[in-house]
């Protein structure tokens, strides 16, 4: 990732471990049903302060998580029509719907605040962050698995994947793999077998959030901040 709104993939020499080259470089997408001659850029430009734009493989290493996304709100929807996954609607239709208090913990459906104060939800924007998630076997690298929407007016400046590996309740795959998404105010805590947070935490700090790690058995999970 670089602030040239581009992401490359570069591949590398087995028997040495050298870098050999790029075998992808992403900057634009263009949904089949959208009429258009041109694409849509897919990442923040330069203007946005970030001490990184972090990005992050799953354990097992079937996908790639992609923060610093930015996608035009038309060719968002083109694409999640495109690819029929209405949870990814559901979610985009949500980004504003959430006011923004000071402190605001949710884990599984159940709320816990503890309100300083509040401010105006902020107004709704054309351009949606979001964060990409591309699968790293089959044809299709250069274009994204998934599209997570984020529920707020904030870029996401990284990805931090959970070591461990959870049960599975899902027919779907036999393990859970766990992921955040950070933003300057927010944490969005994920599963890979969904595009809906199953929890989130904001205003947490002070200053803006600028990393995070969980703990090697994936029980914690540590944000750092300019703070």
């Amino acid at each position: 990732m670089s602030t040239d709104r581009s992401l490359r993939i570069y591949s590398m020499k087995p028997e040495s471990g050298s870098i050999s080259r790029c075998v992808y470089n992403i900057r634009k997408i263009k949904p089949a049903n959208l009429k258009q001659e041109n694409g849509a850029l897919m990442f923040i430009d330069e203007t946005s302060l970030t001490f990184f734009r972090r990005c992050s493989y799953l354990p097992d290493g079937s996908q790639l998580i992609v923060s610093a996304g930015c996608l035009d709100k038309a060719f968002l929807n083109a694409y999640n029509n495109e690819e029929n996954i209405e949870e990814k609607d559901t979610l985009n239709n949500q980004q504003n719907e959430f006011d923004e208090q000071d402190i605001q913990i949710v884990q599984d459906g159940g709320v816990h605040e503890e309100k300083i104060g509040t401010t105006p939800i902020p107004a709704k924007l054309i351009d949606v962050n979001c964060a990409y998630v591309f699968a790293t076997s089959g044809p299709k690298f250069d274009r994204p698995l998934s599209i997570i929407p984020i529920m707020n007016d904030q870029e996401v400046i990284a990805i931090s994947v959970c070591p461990s590996l959870f049960p599975s309740t899902s027919s779907v795959a036999p393990y859970r793999m766990i992921f955040a998404l950070i933003t300057k105010t927010s944490l969005f805590f994920y599963d890979h077998l969904s595009l809906e947070p199953f929890a989130y935490a904001r205003r947490i700090h002070l200053l803006s959030l600028t990393d995070g790690r969980w703990s090697h058995d994936g029980r914690l999970f540590i944000a750092s901040s300019e703070d």
